[in-house]
């Protein structure tokens, strides 16, 4: 009740029941009930990308999977005018059989009161968050201020030190 961003919660809760795609939590119902707003989303059975995290770094090819997913459902998102702009490990939920749900798109952001107006914008914030959890997998420390389970990550010049630098058998191309 009385959240600043109500009206701007449910917009985003009901633009992103519009975007159909496996990887996206479906948004369920979106109102307001006696001046409290509401979202139902789906049941999402799985585990958060921070609880795979809590133990250190993943495998290269698991983390270039869970990431690449993430993106092509980002990309999917930003098609129809929605990005995330909030990706944190705990966005990204694996389920039972290994492929990812992405939780809060557009929505977290809204909360947050979190907002661009312009679409190359949000898209590279998105792009920094996909980075940031290929750092985060590489490493399991996350590249900037976050609350959760990972530790952040070492700074050289105000800047997260590569991931190379924190964990061996790093490919290269990430």
């Amino acid at each position: 009740p009385g959240h600043p961003f109500a009206a701007d919660v449910v917009d985003a809760a009901r633009r992103a029941a519009l975007v159909d795609d496996a990887r996206l939590a479906r948004v369920l119902d979106v109102g307001d009930a006696d001046g409290t707003t509401y979202i139902v989303t789906e049941y999402v059975q799985g585990r958060p990308f921070e609880d795979f995290l809590r133990n250190g770094p993943l495998p290269a090819e698991t983390v270039r999977r869970i990431v690449g997913e993430t993106a092509q459902a980002l990309e999917r998102a930003g098609a129809r005018g929605l990005h995330h702009l909030r990706l944190t490990p705990a966005s990204v939920c694996i389920v039972p059989d290994g492929s990812i749900k992405l939780l809060g798109t557009a929505i977290e952001a809204a909360a947050a009161g979190v907002e661009h107006d312009k679409a190359e914008v949000a898209s590279r914030q998105d792009a920094v968050g996909l980075v940031s959890l290929i750092y985060a997998g590489l490493t399991g420390r996350w590249p900037g201020v976050i609350d959760g389970p990972l530790g952040p990550a070492p700074l050289v010049s105000g800047r997260a030190v590569p991931p190379g630098d924190l964990a061996a058998g790093v490919p290269a191309d990430l």
